[in-house]
């Protein structure tokens, strides 16, 4: 099984973290990042709880297949309930974080409670301990990054909120490096706990059952992305390329996601940006 199969819970109100392991079946019935995520929540609190209330978890998560060779599996999720629309959020984000928590040794971290003062969590393979966060509070994401980075060395990976989770906007996000977890107000909810920040520091290890095998079929799989008409188009202009075909189909995000379509949307497809970009190259 690829899980490493370990959680990692904290609760911020009592200043404590304690490794759990999570039960293979569970890990069996819901695949990946998303399903176990959505299944830790379901199953560790009430549906009533508020959402920037201290019963309502923060859970980060990581896929199976994160920091292994293979391609666009290594993204990280958190999953919590929303105080935008008070349901279940699930928001994702790149960058290499994930791939961090899996270095570590986690699937799974559980944040619960809430913390007094300002506070950030610093997670080795070791240990996870709690440090005072007023000197970041009030700092963007950037520089909150930039200065953990250069307390804990260049082996730390940081995800953590600006002003604006800081202050409860409904639809804070959380970033690492210059991705974000944006849907749902995630961020607002780690404002909530007064957790300015996880910054995990570790070096690369993950274990797969056959490394052999497991590095050749991840090269197939880059061939046959090298290899794909579509690759080229999607790694210069990204999901530019693709919003006409969502716009059709439905899932078209508008209005946060209230809509499935936009009307006129054309005006920012992908081929208006290319325009724009063939205005201001240099000759």
């Amino acid at each position: 099984m690829p899980y490493e199969q370990r959680l990692l819970r904290v609760n911020l109100s009592r200043r404590t973290a304690a490794v759990e392991t999570i039960p293979p079946a569970l890990c069996e019935l819901f695949v990946g990042g998303r399903g176990l995520g959505a299944a830790l929540l379901y199953s560790e609190q009430r549906p009533s709880v508020d959402p920037l209330g201290e019963e309502n978890r923060l859970i980060f998560m990581a896929g199976p297949l994160a920091g292994t060779q293979a391609q666009s599996v290594s993204r990280w999720m958190v999953c919590t309930k929303s105080p935008l629309t008070n349901g279940y959020a699930r928001s994702v984000a790149g960058a290499d974080f994930g791939a961090w928590l899996r270095f570590a040794g986690y699937d799974s971290i559980i944040v619960e409670g809430a913390s007094a003062s300002p506070v950030y969590l610093h997670i080795t393979p070791e240990a996870c301990k709690f440090f005072d966060a007023k000197d970041l509070w009030g700092k963007d994401s950037l520089r909150t990054q930039e200065l953990l980075n250069e307390r804990h060395g260049e082996k730390t990976r940081v995800a953590c909120i600006g002003p604006g989770g800081e202050r409860l906007v409904r639809y804070a996000a959380i970033v690492s490096g210059r991705r974000t977890a944006s849907r749902c107000g995630v961020g607002a909810v780690m404002g909530s706990k007064n957790l300015k920040a996880l910054a995990i520091t570790t070096g690369r290890n993950v274990r797969v059952f056959d490394p052999v095998r497991f590095k050749k079929v991840a090269a197939e799989q880059g061939r046959l992305f090298r290899a794909s008409g579509q690759f080229k188009e999607h790694k210069e202009w990204g999901t530019t390329a693709t919003q006409n075909v969502t716009n059709s189909i439905g899932i078209f995000p508008t209005r946060n996601f209230r809509y499935g379509q936009m009307k006129d949307c054309e005006k920012i497809f992908g081929e208006e940006y290319r325009k724009l970009s063939s205005c201001h190259k240099i000759t």
